[in-house]
C-alpha cells in the first residue's frame, strides 16, 4: 500500500535487545541478479511488556519497533523474509 503512494514499505518487529536507531541490514537476492544489500535504522521503538521484567531480571524487556525497507530493496512483487542475528 505504501509503495503505491511513493513511500517505502514499513516493517514492524516485536522482540528483545534492540533500541531506537539500531541498524537494520536488508538484502535482496535473485537467481538472475546479483545480491543487493542496504541499511536502515529502527524507529518508534517502545517497550510493550508488562512490569514482570522489573521483578525478575531473567525476563527480558519486550519491545516493538519499525523500520522502512530501503528503496533499493523495495519493489512491487518483492517478498520479505526477516532473519535476525543474536547479539
Amino acid at each position: 500500500m505504501l509503495l503505491s503512494t511513493g513511500r517505502p514499505p514499513e516493517v514492524q518487529i516485536l522482540g528483545v535487545n534492540f533500541n531506537e536507531g539500531d541498524e537494520v541490514v536488508c538484502s535482496k537476492e535473485s537467481e538472475a541478479n546479483p545480491s543487493i544489500e542496504a541499511t536502515t535504522r529502527l524507529h518508534d521503538v517502545r517497550t510493550v511488556s508488562t512490569i514482570s521484567h522489573d521483578m525478575n531480571d531473567a525476563i527480558p524487556v519486550l519491545r516493538v519497533g519499525r523500520f522502512d525497507i530501503p528503496e533499493r530493496i523495495a519493489a512491487h512483487g518483492t517478498f520479505v523474509r526477516l532473519a535476525g542475528k543474536p547479539r
